[in-house]
């Protein structure tokens, strides 16, 4: 977006979101659980995130995405535009946005997982028969 880390809610339609780098992706029919890896952070969209999240290349404005958005999926410009910009401030605040400052505790904010140390975040569990 920035060179300059900015906060969350200075994000604006004219602005060009950019997915951090350290995020990976699973697609799971149609949803996402994204990861960052960098703050072992995971993040669950439901389609309609998911579907801002594959726009956030830096390609397109905020407004832009919206504008593509609405005509994809029909919805009134001005609701999408507003939402749009709304999902796209949340995944500032969750630290998954290049040039963009976390908010810990902010609304939309869920606090990264945490393993005790020495223990895998995610530890094998077999397949049951």
């Amino acid at each position: 977006m920035t060179e300059i880390d900015i906060h969350p809610a200075d994000i604006q339609p004219a602005s060009v979101p950019v997915g951090r780098r350290s995020v990976g992706l699973i697609e799971l029919d149609g949803q996402a659980l994204i990861h960052d890896d960098e703050r072992r952070h995971w993040v669950v969209l439901n389609p309609t995130a998911f579907a801002v999240w594959r726009c956030l290349d830096g390609s397109g404005t905020v407004a832009e995405i919206a504008d593509d958005l609405s005509e994809v999926f029909r919805g009134e410009p001005k609701l999408v535009q507003e939402q749009t910009l709304h999902m796209v401030r949340v995944l500032g605040q969750q630290g998954l946005l290049e040039g963009i400052v976390p908010v810990p505790g902010g609304p939309g904010f869920v606090a990264p997982i945490e393993a005790l140390p020495g223990t895998p975040l995610f530890p094998h569990v077999p397949p049951t028969t």
